[in-house]
């Protein structure tokens, strides 16, 4: 089974396709963008992400792509960060890959992004718990960095442990034949970083 007959299976849509036409898409990328916010920070984030969306990674990891987003959420005040947890319903899956490589990436010593470190890693999990199953399990590539930060809030893990749930039971997805979408071994590594979270939860609030 393909990864199609899979997103078919399990009533999932999604488009990550490269366009076809890249020159046009360039020209006209602002046409495509989904965003619904009306915050002109989080309108900002997205559009830097938007503009280079389909861009060689080297953008991201060599010509400071991460970094320059990092400094726009730096900018970021509460309000701010609900309204980008707000819009990520909007954004597209490529959209949504990019974001949670931008946010689990490692800076240099130094960096604004190891001062909103906390905040970087709520979103990065709230992402996981948002999207469609198969997309879920595609952006756990940087699951360790939910170890970063602050103590998760209790609906957090809660809604981690629910996914990691319908993940176990779910056919096609956990096993170690060819057709499976993730290997045990894997989803049992996924699965003791969470318990681990949510141990380093209980301990610091018991405190």
């Amino acid at each position: 089974m393909n990864i199609k007959e899979l997103e078919k299976s399990l009533g999932i849509s999604r488009n990550s396709d490269f366009p076809s036409d890249y020159k046009r898409w360039r020209e006209n990328h602002f046409i495509n963008a989904n965003s619904q916010s009306i915050n002109s920070k989080v309108l900002l984030v997205y559009r830097e992400i938007l503009e280079h969306e389909y861009v060689d990674s080297d953008y991201w990891t060599c010509a400071d792509g991460n970094e320059i987003v990092a400094r726009l959420l730096f900018e970021f005040n509460t309000t701010d960060w609900n309204d980008l947890q707000t819009d990520l319903s909007n954004w597209s899956y490529n959209q949504l890959e990019l974001l949670c490589s931008i946010l689990t990436s490692e800076y240099h010593q130094g960096s604004c992004a190891e001062l909103i470190i906390g905040q970087r890693s709520y979103i990065y999990g709230y992402i996981i718990t948002s999207v469609d199953i198969l997309s879920a399990i595609d952006f756990t590539g940087e699951f360790e960095f939910l170890k970063q930060g602050d103590v998760k809030p209790t609906d957090l893990l809660k809604k981690l442990n629910e996914l990691f749930d319908r993940i176990e039971v779910t056919p096609l997805l956990v096993g170690n034949g060819i057709d499976t979408y993730l290997r045990k071994e894997r989803f049992d590594y996924l699965k003791s970083i969470l318990v681990e979270i949510s141990k380093s939860n209980l301990f610091y609030q018991q405190q």
